[in-house]
């Protein structure tokens, strides 16, 4: 859903490059060492833009791992800071992560100096149901975990 998100608000947009950070990829590690290749995140990532009609020199991404939201705000904030040309962010991300990504890209673009503008665009692509979100287990696990995840963030992680 945030692949989608990202080539939707890239078109909609049409002056922006799409900034992404590598996560851990347990699943290549393994596979590479069993030596079978498989393709990075950030190279299906940057496949599937293309393939959604994002010019390949318009998707770059900066190497991780990261780990959390915090680590993703982190690096892109030092990467925000070093190009003065960047006036303004979007944070693509699900919807049930919205407010939390924000709260944390706003504290860690502070934290580092970066005075920017900062928007979240949730995902409109999900399957995730906020109305009746108890409904069903998958949604349920999300929603109380996204919690603890805020509940975590608030008490510790913005200090960090």
């Amino acid at each position: 859903d945030r692949s989608l998100e990202a080539a939707a608000v890239f078109r909609e947009t049409n002056q922006a490059a799409l900034l992404f950070v590598a996560p851990i990829d347990p699943e290549k590690h393994f596979m590479d060492s069993l030596s079978i290749p498989m393709a990075s995140t950030a190279d299906q990532f940057r496949k599937v833009m293309t393939q959604l009609g994002v010019p390949a020199q318009k998707v770059n991404y900066l190497r991780g791992p990261a780990t959390s939201t915090m680590d993703e705000a982190d690096r892109i904030a030092a990467y925000v800071k070093a190009d003065a040309k960047v006036k303004r962010v979007v944070i693509v991300t699900s919807s049930f992560h919205s407010r939390r990504a924000f709260r944390i890209f706003r504290d860690r673009f502070e934290k580092a100096g970066v005075r920017i503008t900062i928007n979240v665009s949730p995902s409109r692509y999900t399957d995730f149901n906020p109305v009746i979100w108890w409904r069903r287990k998958s949604d349920a696990s999300i929603v109380v975990t996204e919690w603890l995840k805020i509940f975590y963030y608030v008490l510790i992680g913005q200090f960090q």
